[in-house]
């Protein structure tokens, strides 16, 4: 944790000062708002902000999707093991409504494409 907040704050550093080197490069040149170095580097700052957001929720909804069709593979899997062979009659036929349960409501929510 210590290290990622490490490597954060060397790279808005890093961003903070080659943004103002670009500004001080370019003062004399423009008749810009002496500030504007600094609105840049907000807008882009929330710009990679929003896009690595954008791109982690689409990750984690394909992997959630992903581990609910192995889940309801083996939920219906080892109920039907269960209610067949006599071990556990009613747990088993439980567990094989809820695996088609999950099934239905996770091929329902796949039908939402979401592209990364």
């Amino acid at each position: 944790m210590r290290r990622a907040i490490l490597v954060i704050l060397i790279l808005v550093a890093m961003i903070t000062i080659s943004s103002h080197k670009a500004y001080c490069e370019n003062a004399n040149q423009t008749q810009d708002s002496p500030f504007k170095w600094l609105r840049d580097l907000v807008d882009r700052v929330s710009e990679e902000a929003y896009a690595t957001l954008k791109h982690t929720l689409v990750k984690a909804y394909y992997i959630l999707i992903s581990l609910a069709r192995i889940l309801y593979l083996v939920l219906g899997l080892a109920g039907s093991i269960a209610w067949f062979s006599g071990f556990s009659p009613y747990k088993g036929r439980k567990m094989v409504i809820g695996a088609l349960i999950l099934a239905i409501l996770t091929e329902i929510i796949t039908r939402f494409n979401i592209a990364p």
